[in-house]
């Protein structure tokens, strides 16, 4: 019985052993035949653009099993996984992970038998940068297009709303309720001055708000080197000076006026610091002497700290007042003096005296130059809205115009034809000539610094003289056909209705068909230094211009008659001393009244 019962014990035991060898050869066989790859899928949860992490999940299948998962950030290879990588387990065949960032995965297998796989994907669907907009407006013709500027790199721009007012919160029941979709994603018209706010959303869902102060109307005052004169800046402290000009332009407000036109370079000089121009007499009291402080960056400030727009007005020939003409007057480092005292004869003509007073000379390529470094400098040291230019052209030459002046310039010009064989122009086409190339130079240096500023010319208001063959040389009709020139004109139509030479509405009229580029905005310049006359000073004009002595509403009505016309998109009112002065006053007040 004892025999036979360890007879069976060894038995088993044997059994066990063989059947245990059999198993794992069974495996090590099956092992040794799997040699194909784990199978290996990965996927993201989804492949819209959404403005949060995504979940990548990874399905790991093989007939050996799965020894090994890993994943890295980037483009990696197996070689990569031996040392580095964060291993991820499986559950039924699966794992996952959180993705915060755009960017290529790699993810590493192994099987049991040693087989590898390596599964990338790149993930370019989440985005949670806000859309990126700045918003600004042209008028023209009482019409405000409002563009967006907008972008999004990564998902694109997805809806825009648009409302008048001021909204703040991105997920307001007004957007909703009250919120006008901008179709195209890029521009909308609005046809009421005012707060516009704009909500912004890229295909992920992120959310920008932000708003534009339309001015549907431009309602300038002019404030020249004679305001400067008789407030005597030259002779105030850094401190009063900011306390005139504060006091200034809340004056302006008190007007309703939107945008200060403010004379930076009456005579070839500047109220700011400038690599080309001296100092004003008119701010420090001495010409090229600095008053230790920057006006003009002040002023700037504190324009827009009351949401006025500003505009830089400079005179680009006059060199001096009338009735100066020693070049000694002007400060040492007066480009105007290096010229005239300059050994070269070329460079002395780049500065001409007639009719006892001194110009840059318009023929003059390195004038040009000059003028235009100029305008480049404000745009690029100061926040300015516009630059404009007024009436200071040519001088008026009288009958002796062909041979005057320039005349010399001219000559060399006809020569250098003859010499090419080129087709001459009259002398008159040639200055007009002159002219145009310095508006185009000086808007296209405008342009490549700051696109939104504008630039515009303020001419005389009488078409005729501005056409004559003796003077000005504005060759206004070309100015009108396109933007490469100016952006505005603003004619100077400071007669009434009832002026028997220039009568308002006819002058107005005129300009109006005179132009021929609806990109080109129209502002008038308005006289209100003529508002309070009396009857003796209305007589003395020349003609006599009665109106406005008979009525204090003249400004009112021509204001009114401007934006009857659908086209007049402002207006500037020259100057600020006359429009505060109490002779003024019943005038102003009436005008004001259909201000916005």
């Amino acid at each position: 019985m004892i025999k036979r019962k360890i007879t069976f014990y060894w038995i088993l035991l044997f059994a066990g052993i063989l059947f245990s060898f059999n198993t794992t050869a069974s495996v090590s066989r099956a092992a040794a035949k799997d040699t194909k790859k784990p199978t290996v899928t990965v996927a993201s949860s989804t492949k819209d653009y959404v403005n949060k992490n995504i979940k990548v999940t990874v399905t790991a299948k093989d007939a050996s099993g799965i020894k090994l998962v890993k994943w890295a950030s980037g483009s990696k290879t197996a070689s990569y996984f031996k040392s580095k990588g964060t291993k991820l387990s499986l559950t039924k065949s699966k794992t996952s992970v959180t993705i915060c960032k755009n960017g290529t995965y790699s993810f590493y297998v192994k099987d049991k038998a040693g087989n590898i796989s390596v599964k990338k994907i790149v993930i370019k669907n989440i985005d949670k940068t806000t859309p990126i907009m700045e918003p600004e407006y042209q008028v023209n013709n009482q019409i405000a297009v409002v563009s967006l500027n907008a972008s999004d790199s990564v998902s694109g721009i997805g809806n825009a709303l648009y409302i008048k007012g001021t909204v703040s919160d991105t997920d307001s029941e007004k957007w909703s309720e009250k919120g006008t979709s901008i179709s195209d994603l890029s521009t909308f018209q609005v046809y009421e001055p005012g707060n516009y706010s704009i909500l912004l959303a890229d295909e992920a869902g992120n959310k920008v708000i932000e708003t534009v102060n339309v001015k549907l109307e431009i309602n300038a005052v002019w404030i020249s080197y004679l305001e400067f004169a008789s407030a005597k800046i030259s002779s105030m402290s850094e401190l009063e000076f900011h306390e005139y000009v504060d006091n200034m332009f809340e004056q302006c407000l008190n007007m309703k006026m939107n945008t200060v036109i403010v004379q930076v370079r009456p005579f070839g000089d500047a109220l700011y610091e400038s690599s080309y121009f001296p100092w004003s007499s008119y701010i420090s009291g001495e010409q090229g002497v600095s008053p230790s402080f920057d006006p003009l960056e002040y002023m700037i400030e504190a324009a827009h700290s009351r949401g006025l727009d500003f505009y830089a007005w400079v005179n680009p020939y006059r060199v001096a007042a009338a009735n100066v003409t020693d070049i000694k007057t002007l400060s040492s480092n007066n480009q105007a003096r290096i010229w005239r005292e300059s050994s070269s004869t070329d460079k002395k003509r780049n500065v001409l005296t007639y009719n006892k007073q001194m110009y840059y000379n318009p023929a003059k390529a390195e004038v040009r130059t000059l003028i235009v470094n100029g305008i480049r400098e404000i745009v690029k040291n100061y926040d300015v809205e516009g630059i404009i230019f007024d009436d200071y052209f040519y001088p008026s030459l009288g009958s002796s115009y062909k041979t005057i002046f320039d005349y010399a310039e001219y000559k060399s010009y006809k020569s250098e034809c003859e010499s090419k064989g080129t087709t001459q122009k009259s002398i008159e086409t040639w200055r007009r000539n002159n002219v145009n190339i310095l508006l185009k130079r000086v808007q296209s240096a405008i342009k490549s610094i700051d696109d939104t500023v504008k630039f515009g010319i303020s001419p005389q208001g009488n078409l005729n003289n501005l056409r004559a063959n003796d003077k000005n040389y504005c060759d206004i009709d070309t100015w009108m056909s396109s933007t490469s020139y100016i952006d505005f004109i603003s004619p100077q139509i400071y007669w009434s209705f009832t002026n028997s030479a220039a009568p308002f509405a006819d002058m107005l009229d005129s300009w109006i068909q005179a132009r021929t580029n609806e990109k080109v905005s129209i502002f008038v310049s308005l006289s209100a230094y003529k508002a309070g006359l009396s009857k003796a000073e209305a007589s003395a004009l020349s003609p006599a211009d009665l109106e406005w002595y008979s009525s204090r509403n003249v400004l009112k009505r021509q204001v009114e008659y401007g934006r009857e016309t659908g086209v007049v998109d402002g207006y500037m009112y020259f100057r600020f001393d006359n429009m505060v002065s109490s002779k003024a006053s019943k005038e102003i007040n009436n005008l004001v009244n259909i201000l916005p």
